[in-house]
């Protein structure tokens, strides 16, 4: 020992003080966090709050059980029955209960409730998650990963674009659907025709002219070279960080140089436009001109959103961020929901020929108007239902950023409150939750539109998100979505399946169909 002292050499003050300093941050950290617990206690104390069921893992450090199941329901397409499993079996039958996924302690919830505490009455309390702000930041600081101020400033910015006079701009839309059927009628010769990629020209096309002014024309067979890398690379990188989203802090570890290189090739694609824009503009000043609007849409009387950002003052990397973020969930979410609800309405015959006779009824062969389609009620039944059992955003999360409080998910029956710490992940699944019998009844899984006659729904039924980040084009997206069933169903006499797939999901940014919506057309 006296050696050890000796090797130490205390009488020179330069190694005392990294010791002392050393043991003075122990002692404050240990002090910090057992006073931490003990006020953590004390808070879920005064609220009544007890401890939520637990999932029973195999691995309660880690959470690798859950990982490794998790992972190969992905990979058969099957990975929301996986979670839907947890509610009605494994964790005993509960709305909630806390379980470790890769570390990461989580609470996951399919009680109404909850959700409305998550994403409205305790908002406050609430962040986005990391995962979430790390998919969508390599699109910069837009709408999708911001929060606070900047989240305010560019969802204000996003607002006019969906308004009663954009959404309701069905000339627009025709232009671009009408390109789809032509497409589809030459299909229609060859047999068998996959409607998911399909469906994803017709949205880029769409969401292009909307945003941009002009359209990337890709139905048409725009011979494109960027176009045709820009959705290739789309598609890698969102495939990417759907895997490590799930992968969690382990997703950092994998290599990056050709994601990286994707991620380049999609930002070059949206600055191309913004240059062309800003140097119109630029023009425009210097002639004393409006820039002048472009292709056969009058943009004097249509809303351009990049005409818009271009005259709000942003820099041109937050033009381009807000750009993709938009152009983003114009083209996917739209598309999936298309793709799940051909697939669905093919599989129920009963259902597809009552929606023909109303459409024919109501509508008859000449395209709708905006009003029309509103008065569409088994139409719109159908797409409530497709959004029941298949919502495009099948589970969503926040992480809390103070000690808060969930009104339902402690105790043993899950009825009593449940205290959240700081930091903690707190997941919501709509897919679990809108199969909930208590709530949709004995038949909550099977697909009957016919139930949304009767039935009113508040946070129990989240398609799109509530509270103040309620998704702003949900609108837009069902109007387009409508439109489009409209007008291929006035196009075809019958669509059947064809494949004899069964369902199995592809997550990515959205759910879709994993092997894609294979049908049989026919227009006579």
């Amino acid at each position: 020992m006296a050696q050890i002292i000796t090797g130490l050499n205390l009488s020179r003050p330069n190694t005392l003080v990294p010791l002392i300093a050393f043991g003075i941050y122990c002692v404050y950290y240990l002090a910090s966090h057992i006073s931490s617990r003990w006020r953590a206690s004390q808070f879920g104390h005064r609220h009544g709050c007890k401890p939520p069921v637990s999932y029973p893992h195999i691995d309660p450090v880690l959470g690798l059980d859950v990982f490794y199941l998790s992972t190969k329901a992905l990979n058969r397409g099957h990975l929301m029955d996986e979670f839907d499993r947890h509610f009605k079996t494994t964790a005993g039958g509960v709305y909630t209960f806390s379980g470790v996924l890769l570390g990461d302690k989580i609470i996951h919830t399919i009680e109404p409730e909850n959700v409305k505490a998550v994403f409205a009455t305790n908002f406050k309390d609430y962040s986005l998650a990391p995962g979430r702000m790390r998919w969508f930041g390599i699109f910069g600081p837009g709408i999708f990963a911001n929060n606070g101020h900047n989240w305010e400033e560019s969802r204000a910015l996003m607002r006019p674009n969906f308004v009663r006079s954009q959404v309701g701009d069905i000339e627009l839309l025709e232009v671009h659907v009408s390109h789809l059927l032509e497409k589809l009628l030459k299909e229609d010769e060859q047999g068998v025709v996959d409607l998911q990629p399909l469906f994803h020209m017709l949205t880029m096309d769409w969401s292009t002219a909307m945003l941009l002014g002009e359209s990337v024309h890709s139905l048409l067979g725009n011979d494109n070279t960027q176009l045709a890398q820009f959705c290739q690379w789309f598609d890698y990188v969102s495939l990417q960080l759907a895997i490590r989203s799930r992968l969690g802090k382990l997703g950092a570890l994998l290599p990056s140089r050709k994601f990286n290189e994707g991620v380049r090739a999609i930002w070059e694609f949206a600055e191309s436009f913004v240059d062309r824009a800003l140097a119109a503009k630029a023009e425009g000043s210097r002639n004393g001109k409006p820039a002048a609007g472009s292709e056969q849409y009058d943009n004097k009387s249509r809303y351009v959103f990049l005409n818009e950002i271009i005259n709000s003052g942003y820099n041109k990397t937050r033009i381009v961020s807000e750009l993709l973020h938009i152009l983003v969930a114009g083209r996917d979410t739209t598309a999936s929901l298309l793709s799940v609800y051909f697939y669905t309405i093919v599989r129920h015959p009963d259902v597809f020929q009552r929606l023909h006779q109303e459409i024919l009824q109501e509508v008859g062969a000449t395209p709708p108007s905006y009003e029309q389609l509103k008065d569409l009620k088994y139409l719109s039944w159908t797409l409530k239902e497709v959004h029941r059992l298949y919502p495009i955003i099948p589970l969503n999360s926040r992480i809390s950023i103070s000690d808060t409080v969930l009104p339902l998910g402690g105790g043993k029956d899950g009825k009593s409150p449940l205290f959240v710490r700081k930091g903690t992940r707190v997941v919501h699944y709509p897919y679990s939750m809108h199969r909930r019998k208590d709530i949709y009844g004995p038949d909550a899984e099977e697909f009957r539109p016919e139930r949304w006659n009767k039935l009113r729904t508040s946070w129990e039924y989240l398609p799109f998100s509530g509270g103040p980040r309620v998704c702003i084009g949900q609108s837009m997206a069902i109007t387009a979505a409508s439109y489009t069933i409209v007008r291929v169903l006035q196009t075809f006499k019958n669509i059947s399946p064809g494949d004899e797939s069964v369902w199995a999901e592809k997550m990515i940014i959205t759910m879709s169909v994993r092997d894609g919506c294979h049908v049989r057309l026919a227009s006579t």
